[in-house]
Formats: structure tokens, sequence, C-alpha cells
């Protein structure tokens, strides 16, 4: 039964979360057949089974974890409200990653997720609808759980592990998992193959992009790297929507760009690398 067209696709991240969240990060087992450069000859990213397919289960886990709390927390939450809950990564990642490398973040990526942080909450109108206390907590909490994934990724994944070979064991074992979700639950209605193939690729582009900034630059610059996709919107819907930006949105997204701008500084991810810098 296909109940779910393009135009309702809301009604299915929020009446069935998890099936949504496994049906998108099944489509990340593409990147299985995308062959990888490995020195001079070129092959598959697939390993064979071992630790590293344990790894992927467990960052797979927590990748449907996040998508889950996600897509329910858009039942509960206005769009301006969960964007602004979304987009305080800047603050989870900075304060994880401090966590994680016993190292304070620096005054300009401090002052930098601030700004974007203050340019977020600026640009953001709420539409008057209701916020539920569960909704918020939903929100958040998958935003902080991504910042770890992604703070997992750029500081303590293994170098040989590339993210898109990780994101392709994921999405190996999440499709196995739907094959055998979708036996047992037969009585889930799932959208129509376009619809599906629009969730699908939309979240493979985010989390490959997302998780790829954050190994090459740091978890918290590609949280704020993620905030300019707000001024964008805006330049998108004066083009194709012909709708126009308020002063206040203006003035938000000015600063989401001056914040990104502030904090974006090319940091060496190994304390080590540092001294020797400063040593040459």
């Amino acid at each position: 039964v296909e109940k779910y067209g393009a135009l309702s696709l809301t009604g299915f991240l929020s009446e069935a979360p998890f099936a949504s969240a496994l049906l998108a990060q099944s489509f990340w087992a593409v990147l299985a057949i995308v062959p990888m450069k490995q020195g001079r000859s070129w092959s598959l990213v697939l390993p064979p089974l071992g630790f590293e397919w344990f790894v992927a289960a467990l960052v797979g886990l927590l990748s449907l974890a996040v998508h889950t709390m996600w897509y329910k927390s858009m039942t509960g939450t206005t769009p301006a409200i969960n964007t602004l809950l979304w987009n305080l990564d800047i603050l989870a990642a900075l304060v994880l990653e401090a966590l994680v490398t016993f190292r304070f973040p620096s005054g300009a990526a401090t002052l930098g997720g601030c700004i974007t942080l203050l340019g977020t909450i600026v640009a953001l109108q709420s539409s008057g609808g209701r916020n539920t206390w569960w909704g918020c907590l939903l929100c958040f909490s998958a935003t902080t759980l991504f910042s770890a994934i992604a703070i997992f990724t750029s500081r303590l994944m293994d170098p040989k592990c590339r993210v898109v070979t990780l994101m392709a064991m994921e999405g190996v074992l999440s499709l196995v998992a739907l094959g055998v979700w979708r036996a047992l639950s037969a009585a889930t209605a799932y959208p129509s193959a376009e619809t599906s193939l629009f969730l699908g690729l939309s979240q493979l582009m985010l989390n490959l992009g997302w998780l790829s900034v954050a190994a090459s630059l740091g978890a918290p610059q590609a949280a704020m790297a993620a905030c300019l996709s707000m001024p964008l919107s805006l330049l998108l819907d004066a083009t194709m929507l012909h709708s126009s930006a308020t002063t206040v949105q203006l003035a938000g997204s000015f600063l989401v760009i001056l914040g990104f701008c502030v904090g974006h500084r090319s940091e060496p991810k190994d304390p080590n690398e540092a001294l020797e810098a400063g040593q040459s």
C-alpha cells in the first residue's frame, strides 16, 4: 500500500520516523559500487568482514537514532523552532570537541559560532504554531548526537577508513535491515518510488557533504557552514518563488555569513602538528 505521495512526505516522516530513517539510510548502499583510488589502482570501497563492519554497525545505529528523533520532532515543533534547535549543533560541536580533544576551542571559533547562532535566531521567524517540550527535546538530542558522529568522523576514526567507506557499509547494513523490517511490519505504508528516491538522495547528499566537511575542517566549522543554507534559501525564494526577504531576515543572514567567516580558519587536527608549525 502506498498512501504517501510527494506532497505528503511529511506525513510519512512523522507517522513512521524509524522506517523513514531506515529507508533513507539504505540509499547509502549505492556508495558501495563507487570505485575509489587505492594507491595506483581503483577498487570498490567495501573492506572484508571484520572490526570495520562492527564500527559501521554502531555508527549506523546512532545515525538511525539521529534521523528517527529528527523526523519525529517535526510534528512537535514549528519549522522555525526546529531549524533553530538543529542549528544549536554549533555550540554542541564546540563543547563535545573540547571534551574529546581536551582543548578549549579557539576564541575565533567560539566567537564565530556565537555570531552564527545569533544570526540564526534573528533570521528565523516563528510561524506561531505550537511547540511541545518533547519535540524540542527530540530535535536537540538529534543534533547533539549528530555532532558526536561528526566529531568521531573528524577526530577519532581511522584515517585509512574514508567517509565514503563508512557510509557505504552503513548503507549495506541498513538495506539488509530494511528488508527484514518490511517483512516483519507488512502493515507499514511506504511512499512512492519517486518520493523514496527524493528522500534517499537528499539524505545521502546531506550526510556525505556534512561528514566530509567535518572530516576536512572539523565538526564546529561544518555546523557553521551548514547555517549558510539560510541566506541561500532566501536567495532561492527570491529567484524561484519571487518572495522578498524582510530586513530582519537579511540582517540575520548577514550575521550568519559573518560568523562563518570569523570562525572559519585552518587548524591542525593534531596538537603536535600545531607545535611543529610553530617551530618551523
